[in-house]
């Protein structure tokens, strides 16, 4: 589904490691337009002066400390509508990678990653459209590793949940691993399996949950996500759908 070719192991066969970038997705973006980019590259950096997240924010890190990365993906046959199956492989990708490492976490939708209501990492997808074909995609992931004090944030790292320091190249091979193995699922498992174990994980599935949107805060119950990846809530008996920017969680 994400492609037809082989992707065993396919993120991470090339790395770019940078000490200093604007965006590492916008390096990645750059690199696509030079046509030399080859689809599971890896862009590293030590320090981002203007990394990006969902609702366009700013990602906050300690240069050297956290992983922040870029990874290109070039699908073979990836149409728009089986786009949402994408963003699933990577959160899955995510959450199993942390809890090989002991660590228990929860999905928020659409792509941030949570370790007891604190944000342990992040996730912006840039999809490039052509026609009703995603073309190539760049996948940005801020995971925190190291760090170990979070100003004005709720946040937390993958050495504060487990008080030990991890060298961030090791955890960086062994997430490209986790994620190659959940890309390799969703091209060749029951596609309904793969969405229920996403489910398993995702922040209000059934539960309730608080939110806010544009007319105020309400309490709701997410039913999940549609072909069009928004995010299908329960609200006041009625079923409503949500895009990105349309949604907020209160924790």
């Amino acid at each position: 589904m994400l492609a037809s070719r082989n992707i065993q192991d396919q993120i991470g066969q090339v790395k770019v490691h940078l000490s200093l970038v604007d965006s590492t997705n916008n390096y990645a973006a750059n690199l696509l337009k030079s046509g030399k980019a080859k689809s599971g590259t890896v862009i590293l950096a030590d320090e981002q002066t203007n990394g990006r997240g969902q609702r366009g924010e700013v990602w906050q890190s300690e240069p050297g400390l956290n992983l922040q990365f870029s990874i290109i993906w070039i699908p073979e046959n990836l149409s728009i509508s089986n786009q949402k199956y994408f963003n699933i492989a990577v959160s899955l990708g995510l959450v199993q990678f942390l809890e090989k490492k002991g660590i228990e976490a929860k999905i928020k939708w659409p792509n941030d990653i949570l370790v007891k209501n604190k944000k342990i990492c992040g996730v912006l997808i840039e999809n490039q459209i052509q026609g009703v074909r995603i073309s190539s995609s760049i996948i940005g992931i801020g995971l925190n590793v190291n760090q170990q004090e979070f100003e004005n944030f709720l946040a937390t790292s993958m050495r504060n949940e487990l008080g030990q320091f991890l060298p961030t190249e090791q955890v960086l091979d062994g997430l490209s691993h986790t994620l190659n193995s959940e890309f390799q699922k969703v091209n060749s498992t029951n596609i309904d399996l793969v969405e229920k174990r996403y489910y398993s994980y995702l922040l209000g599935y059934e539960c309730a949950q608080k939110f806010k949107d544009d007319q105020g805060e309400f309490t709701g119950e997410i039913l999940g996500v549609d072909a069009n990846g928004n995010l299908q809530v329960v609200k006041n008996g009625m079923i409503h759908s949500y895009g990105i920017k349309e949604l907020r969680f209160i924790l």
